[in-house]
């Protein structure tokens, strides 16, 4: 009968017959399921929950019951009950993927970097190949200074799935913090392949020109990311102060007037232009400039 109700998709009679037939068999399974199925389905959480808990003192329905406890307490924004949960399903089975996986998010987004690694190293034990977690541990790994095995992590991610963008973009990270310019060109290369309209990589090749003194390949890769994005303000202000700092003070300008028409009235941005403006002897220009930044920043000292 609940299978006929539950098939016209009237979980309020399910829930009721469940919990009828509970009161008579409170230890039959597929009846506590059921019930707890059904509760979700109309929107009682709370309901849903008491009804897990009754199946997660039942050995063989244990886990199950207590990743969907902790999923509902996602759902009703209490990651600290959540959590709790998933700790109790670690306690009925240490090497669960999802109560690690989950657990590691969880102390990530606290900023507990080495309780998050822990617990993603148990996820990886029992999913050695598994890309997320590779890649979440890369990261972890790399703001903890271990730089070997954040770069082992990053590499283990891309093996299973190459064309995984933040397992390229840590990666990357990685090896340009490990001053491993010509490897981290070699997987931005890669990057760009894989994903042809991104503009990222031509704008982190651009950055690596730059500081090996390659500026014309600079340049040429600045301008193939600006193609890409005519409108990125990280973009059109990086290009602009390598040209600056080259004393490229015209084109540097023609950047700086771009991205006032992106995004008008930032004082930065014309003071810049002014400094441009000075160099090219353009004086009038410069101090009509430096006004409307000032005028933009009244604070600006």
């Amino acid at each position: 009968l609940c299978g006929c109700y539950g098939a016209q998709k009237k979980y309020g009679d399910v829930l009721a017959i469940c919990e009828k037939l509970l009161k008579a068999h409170p230890d039959n399974l597929r009846a506590r399921m059921m019930a707890a199925m059904a509760a979700e389905q109309i929107g009682d959480r709370t309901g849903a929950i008491a009804h897990y808990e009754a199946l997660a003192k039942i050995p063989p329905a244990a886990p199950q019951a207590l990743m969907n406890i902790s999923r509902l307490y996602r759902a009703m924004d209490k990651p600290e009950r959540s959590a709790e949960t998933m700790k109790r399903l670690l306690k009925v089975d240490k090497n669960n993927f999802d109560a690690n996986f989950n657990l590691g998010a969880y102390e990530y987004g606290k900023k507990n970097v080495k309780a998050a690694e822990t617990y993603w190293l148990a996820a990886r034990r029992a999913q050695p190949a598994n890309p997320i977690v590779n890649v979440n541990l890369a990261m972890v790994q790399g703001r903890l200074g271990k730089v070997k095995e954040a770069s082992a992590s990053a590499q283990t991610a891309l093996k299973a799935d190459p064309k995984n963008r933040m397992a390229l973009e840590v990666y990357c990270f990685i090896l340009e913090n490990s001053r491993k310019m010509d490897d981290a060109m070699t997987v931005y290369r890669r990057w760009e392949k894989y994903y042809p309209t991104d503009p990222i990589p031509n704008r982190k090749i651009a950055g690596i020109y730059m500081f090996q003194n390659k500026k014309d390949k600079a340049y040429a890769e600045f301008d193939l990311a600006l193609k890409k994005a005519p409108k990125d303000l990280d973009i059109i202000n990086t290009y602009a102060m390598a040209l600056k700092m080259d004393e490229k003070y015209e084109k540097a300008y023609a950047l700086y007037e771009k991205a006032l028409k992106v995004k008008p009235g930032v004082a930065q941005t014309m003071f810049d232009a002014a400094f441009c403006l000075e160099k090219q002897k353009k004086p009038d220009e410069a101090i009509a400039l430096v006004k409307k930044a000032v005028a933009a920043d009244a604070k600006n000292t």
